[in-house]
């Protein structure tokens, strides 16, 4: 394996519970009406701000990568139990930034990690990249 991207977003994604919204499209003479989705604000303005911090980067559509997510938070209660946050919640927003910002798919992920660091100064994702 070598690593061939490192990169820290200093903010955590919205939930997927937090990405998309039902959206209702009125009838028309030519069409009946129907429900879709569309991806929320808060993620558009989140995918927007996270590019700005992953650099330029070669990287091929020819090979395979294990992708590690690390995120930094607060993931206790002032009690000391554990908060109710499912940090793979957060791992569909991050992938889809990442690889659509080097124009890849994820189809190319073969392997995952993901590792929730209590940190209570400074929420941030450490993405890593690596091909196989």
């Amino acid at each position: 394996m070598n690593l061939v991207l490192e990169v820290t977003i200093p903010m955590l994604p919205p939930s997927v519970n937090a990405i998309y919204a039902p959206v209702n499209v009125a009838p028309t003479s030519s069409r009946r009406g129907f429900s879709t989705i569309k991806m929320r604000r808060e993620a558009v303005e989140w995918i927007g701000q996270a590019a700005l911090f992953l650099p330029p980067c070669k990287l091929g559509a020819d090979t395979t990568y294990r992708m590690e997510l690390e995120y930094h938070a607060n993931w206790r209660t002032k009690s000391g139990e554990l908060k109710n946050k499912d940090v793979r919640n957060y791992e569909k927003l991050v992938t889809d930034t990442v690889f659509r910002r080097y124009g890849l798919s994820d189809k190319l992920i073969w392997e995952s990690l993901v590792v929730k660091v209590q940190n209570e100064e400074k929420e941030k994702v450490v993405v890593k990249l690596f091909t196989l």
